[in-house]
């Protein structure tokens, strides 16, 4: 797994949902912070017009944020994260010019703190790599802004130490942010590795157990239509055509049955079940899932986790009509592209708020999951790798 990949988003989807609302916490206090501390340093402010557009480019790191960790744009664009540390650099640069040759004690100064926390809202977006490497820029660039204004300050210590006032913040931040973030990732890869080992382990028993219980289900099949019949010939001593015929009609059927249970894919099997659990197993379609070369079996097992949650999601869903439902996976040169079709008869917003976890998770899962939705037909496309 690449770098890039390496991200809690990634490895833990739902984590990461569901500790957004620190994120938006971080995201509004930091133009709050701005304004105080502007305030507070009112007096050595000298160009208010720069002053107030540092505080507009904080509140747009802020905005873009907010707008990027949203489930419906998951994953977290790639662009978020640099166009959210532009906006807090500039806010350092507009910072830093409205109080030039003006300003006496860097301690006060609010922005490079602002790009820490910036820093700090994007470890469960970034790869730790990502963080620890962004953090050291940062510094850099706040080194050499300091170094650069050092002269008008009034207090008489060697230029290092406003440096080093000024830096440790944004490093403190986002090295931080990077080790807690490596340390996650790491322990999640190491989780799903023992998972692995463990599921490895077990299929030999869990075969087994397959085998026992496809074998009882052909037993009740023999003596529920096979066992009553020749149960009947024995007792007349005789074969008629009658007999004949109806033999024939218990082959059929039984070989149906078998072919039916060897063709079924677990995909069908999560329609099926999910359906009779909210008791709209007989409003289905005839044809819900076309997956003739039957790829669904495919799919890893956190990929089919997400989709069976989905589905279970959308039965479950008031305004869902199940008899609407559609489901297509279709080869596409190298990658199999599912297409997912429903009609859920309610608003879009309160459809994507009430779904979207769910297609956050396909989201970062699959990568380019596309969903449309114009009242009520409903459509997610995504592929996967054969």
């Amino acid at each position: 797994m690449s770098a890039r990949e390496r991200t809690l988003q990634h490895w833990h989807p739902l984590g990461t949902l569901a500790s957004r609302p620190i994120t938006i916490v971080a995201a509004v206090v930091l133009p709050v912070y701005a304004v105080v501390m502007t305030w507070f340093n009112r007096d050595d402010i000298i160009t208010l017009p720069l002053a107030v557009a540092s505080i507009l480019a904080i509140i747009g790191s802020s905005v873009t944020i907010v707008l990027c960790s949203s489930p419906l744009r998951a994953p977290f664009p790639q662009h978020g994260p640099l166009i959210a540390l532009l906006f807090g650099i500039a806010a350092l640069q507009l910072s830093v010019a409205s109080m030039w040759t003006a300003n006496q004690f860097v301690r006060d100064d609010w922005a490079a703190t602002a790009l820490g926390v910036i820093l700090l809202a994007l470890a469960p977006y970034r790869s730790p790599r990502y963080l620890a490497i962004a953090g050291c820029a940062s510094a850099l660039f706040v080194a050499i802004v300091v170094v650069a204004e050092a002269r008008y300050f009034v207090t008489d210590v060697p230029v290092p130490v406003f440096v080093v006032v000024q830096v440790a913040p944004v490093l403190a931040m986002s090295l931080g942010a990077a080790a807690f973030s490596s340390s996650l990732v790491r322990g999640l890869e190491r989780w799903q590795r023992h998972a692995n080992s463990a599921v490895s382990a077990l299929d030999e028993s869990r075969n087994d157990w397959i085998a026992r219980s496809v074998q009882q289900d052909h037993v009740t099949i023999l003596n529920q239509d096979v066992v009553p019949f020749f149960a009947g010939l024995l007792s007349t001593g005789t074969v008629t055509a009658e007999d004949a015929v109806r033999a024939r009609e218990v082959a059929e059927s039984i070989r149906a049955v078998m072919v039916a249970e060897v063709d079924r894919t677990w995909l069908e099997g999560v329609v099926e079940q999910s359906a009779t659990a909210v008791g709209l197993a007989r409003q289905l379609s005839a044809e819900v899932i076309d997956d003739r070369t039957r790829l669904a079996q495919r799919l890893a097992t956190d990929q089919r986790t997400a989709i069976r949650a989905l589905i279970v999601a959308l039965f479950a869903h008031p305004d869902f009509v199940p008899s609407s439902l559609r489901i297509v996976i279709e080869p596409r040169a190298e990658r199999s592209v599912v297409t997912l079709r429903a009609a859920v008869d309610c608003s879009e917003s309160r459809m994507r708020s009430e779904l979207a976890p769910y297609f956050a998770v396909i989201r970062i899962l699959f990568g380019d999951a596309r969903v449309a939705f114009t009242q009520p037909a409903l459509q997610l496309r995504f592929s996967y790798e054969q």
